[in-house]
């Protein structure tokens, strides 16, 4: 089976080579020569780096300040002048950047589950259409699907104390006037009825075909990065790690009694491997970039 590959952008390619070098600042030129091996223009990329210092998910940092650069062990020396800006990820990131980030702990998020024990989000009437449009990616993000009456609802099976879910739930965009509600006495007739809100071809293809399918293609092209010249190493890596995560990104987290876990804990772990190697062959192409 085919695998549909995440739609890159040069705002998704900054910030995730971003993620990489974690807290080193990274030169203008290197994140305009990162983007040019996908394709992308110099003037898309500056574009993007300014767009996402507007939004602030980028701060500027001064290499000559940072205590130690992760990627080579010792403060990076570029050849660059002290004119050239560089760019990191902000401390006070972007809460779905954020969010995204988080894929490795996804199992950790999950608790049992009980058929009684739901979580439901009601949205007030009449609300402003962009508003509306946070508050449902917001809620789309967490797993909750749509019910009856503007009611939101998901199996109250995630691990997040009540307080923290509402709260993240509001950093990601849900509207101020939402109610969030933990019920854990919902008659029988009610959780049937919701439980079928699950039983949709997308959450059934992605468990049956398309986590085996990209096991599959990561097991393969973890196997062969090595035997690769550096750069097509490089963006098959980045292409096929990013694809995975954002499946992972994407999954529900249900509860055992409606979807078997296996093929999620087996994706989250062999992306946790390959994350390793594409992510040890990108530090080393940076640190050489430093060198330059």
């Amino acid at each position: 089976m085919s695998i549909e590959c995440r739609q890159l952008s040069p705002k998704n390619v900054t910030i995730d080579i971003l993620r990489i070098a974690g807290t080193t600042p990274l030169p203008n030129q290197i994140l305009l020569e990162i983007g040019g091996l996908f394709g992308f223009s110099s003037n898309a990329m500056r574009v993007a780096i300014n767009r996402l210092m507007n939004r602030g998910i980028l701060q500027k940092g001064d290499p000559d300040t940072t205590p130690n650069n992760p990627v080579s062990g010792s403060p990076p020396s570029t050849g660059q002048t002290k004119e050239t800006s560089h760019y990191r990820l902000s401390t006070s990131s972007d809460p779905i950047s954020e969010f995204v980030g988080n894929w490795r702990n996804a199992e950790d998020r999950i608790k049992p589950w009980q058929s009684d024990q739901w979580l439901l989000c009601h949205l007030p009437k009449s609300p402003d259409r962009s508003i509306r449009m946070r508050s449902i990616k917001a809620l789309h993000l967490r797993g909750f699907r749509p019910g009856p009456d503007n009611l939101w609802v998901r199996p109250d099976n995630l691990s997040d104390n009540f307080h923290c879910l509402e709260k993240h739930l509001q950093q990601l965009g849900l509207e101020d006037q939402a109610a969030l509600i933990a019920s854990h006495k919902l008659n029988t007739t009610l959780s049937q009825q919701w439980l079928v809100l699950w039983n949709e071809p997308e959450n059934n293809l992605a468990y049956n075909q398309h986590f085996p399918a990209m096991i599959e293609a990561l097991t393969v092209s973890q196997q062969q990065l090595t035997k690769m010249p550096t750069k097509d190493a490089m963006t098959e890596s980045f292409r096929l790690g990013s694809s995975a995560i954002h499946m992972l990104t994407k999954d529900p987290l249900l509860p055992d009694q409606l979807c078997d876990p296996k093929n999620r804990a087996l994706l989250c772990s062999t992306m946790l491997e390959y994350d390793n190697v594409g992510r040890s062959i990108w530090q080393q192409h940076i640190e050489g970039l430093f060198q330059q």
